[in-house]
């Protein structure tokens, strides 16, 4: 039966954009959505300045919310106890509008459980890829030691924002055969600082960069929820220097920074096809939690 009283034809009269008073309940709500993911209000907040946000909101509880945003990239996420009363697929509507209003051809969205993937089915999206989510608790790891080869140095982020540059053209060149997210080996210099570097999550001391003679070889970026949780957001190695271990070196460095700050488990979602970055995962000990997956649709 539909929750709280709502009938299904009145659902698209509680979707309305997302104020900055939403923010907590926002936060507590994406957070139990997505429990393998770094969820902050800060994050959140900084989400806005690239992306639009709606809520379903019924008395002032907030009960759902959508966002969409580059790439045709939407999401759609209701409280567990308020589906089944069309609030998800008024939320779709307003998204997917928001989407072709913005020229994309194509909605892409990922789903984080069973029941989302049937959800986007019944709405007309198709699979596309799937990302094994994975988590290491570090308290329990036997993490090997952190030992660089000859001729590489690992340098914290937040010694290298003289060579953003630089780092913006290694990101771009490991993005760009990412098999989930090739659009990310798009971005401008300035969407990168913001979308990417500019993220209040990150952590410019326990994210990574590897060196080779001076060069940006290979990078690990991670945040944080200043507490007990952090999540791998992109691990990447410029294809020149790939098969050399360099992945594994930078990705093992932010668990060794982690452990050291307390960080009890570390998060992390590769997609089903990225061969080499499973096997890394495997090696250093997380282990698969979920599944999420990618759908798309002609707007």
């Amino acid at each position: 039966m539909p929750s709280h009283g709502i009938a299904e034809d009145s659902a698209a009269g509680l979707v309305r954009p997302l104020r900055d008073d939403d923010l907590p309940r926002l936060t507590d709500l994406v957070r139990g959505l997505l429990p393998w993911m770094v969820i902050t209000e800060r994050g959140l907040t900084h989400m806005r300045s690239s992306t639009g946000w709606w809520v379903a909101d019924h008395d002032g509880e907030i009960l759902g919310t959508g966002r969409s945003g580059r790439f045709g990239r939407i999401w759609v996420g209701v409280a567990r106890d308020s589906r089944n009363n069309g609030i998800g697929t008024a939320l779709l509507a307003r998204v997917e509008a928001e989407a072709r209003g913005a020229g994309w051809a194509e909605a892409t969205a990922w789903s984080d459980d069973d029941i989302g993937a049937s959800f986007a089915a019944r709405h007309g999206y198709h699979a596309a890829r799937e990302k094994p989510v994975s988590v290491l608790e570090l308290g329990d790891a036997s993490l090997p030691p952190l030992e660089p080869p000859a001729g590489v140095e690992l340098r914290p982020l937040v010694l290298l924002d003289d060579r953003l540059h630089e780092l913006h053209e290694l990101a771009m060149a490991a993005h760009r055969d990412d098999p989930a997210d090739g659009g990310d080996a798009d971005q401008s210099f300035e969407e990168w600082l913001r979308d990417d570097i500019g993220v209040p999550d990150l952590d410019f001391s326990g994210s990574v960069v590897a060196l080779m003679d001076g060069r940006l070889v290979a990078l690990a970026l991670v945040t944080t929820d200043n507490a007990e949780r952090a999540e791998n957001e992109f691990t990447g190695t410029h294809p020149d220097f790939r098969g050399r271990g360099l992945g594994t070196l930078v990705k093992l460095s932010t668990l060794h920074w982690a452990r050291s700050r307390g960080i009890r488990s570390i998060l992390t979602g590769n997609d089903a096809e990225n061969a080499p970055m499973l096997a890394i995962n495997r090696k250093l000990g997380y282990r698969q939690v979920g599944l999420r997956r990618k759908h798309v649709r002609a707007l």
